[in-house]
């Protein structure tokens, strides 16, 4: 097998499709791998993570919530984010979206479960995660459709595993 589950396949053709036409990609929470990072149809992919993004022509290593702030205004065609903004307090969730919506030349896309999803019941997997890394994995708030479209987000509900996720995009 390719190591691709069905769910990461779809997703990843979404990423394609939605970055299709752009020059540029960040990719906020991008993770060690680059998973979806490396479905986007850009010149240039900027990976962003706290810990060191094993894709991207660019890659960018800490806080989000440090680095974004950093980013100018329209300075790259699309944002994404799969995954993340779930990680995060609210407080800095709502900072960092609202960082990622003010980067964003031509649209953001967000991937993140509807409200507060629980931890997979697998969690944590010592197989998978050490401690350190089962730190970022924590769900500590949620997104749900009403407020992801009272931002400008067009929202579908994706079933994705064992949770509901509306992936967006403006």
């Amino acid at each position: 097998g390719s190591g691709v589950t069905e769910g990461e396949r779809v997703l990843g053709e979404w990423v394609a499709r939605e970055t299709a036409g752009s020059d540029s990609v960040l990719d906020v929470g991008t993770g060690p791998v680059g998973k979806f990072l490396r479905f986007a149809q850009t010149r240039l992919r900027i990976g962003l993570d706290a810990q060191l993004p094993g894709f991207g022509e660019i890659r960018l290593q800490g806080n989000a919530l440090d680095l974004l702030p950093l980013l100018g205004t329209g300075s790259v065609d699309v944002v994404m984010s799969t995954d993340f903004l779930e990680h995060l307090e609210r407080p800095d969730s709502e900072a960092a979206l609202g960082h990622m919506l003010r980067i964003a030349r031509r649209k953001v896309l967000v991937f993140t479960p509807d409200g507060l999803a629980p931890q997979h019941p697998g969690m944590p997997n010592p197989e998978r995660f050490t401690a350190e890394e089962w730190r970022w994995q924590t769900h500590r708030c949620g997104w749900t459709r009403p407020e992801l479209e009272a931002l400008g987000f067009s929202v579908q509900h994706w079933k994705w595993g064992w949770v509901t996720h509306p992936p967006g995009g403006i």
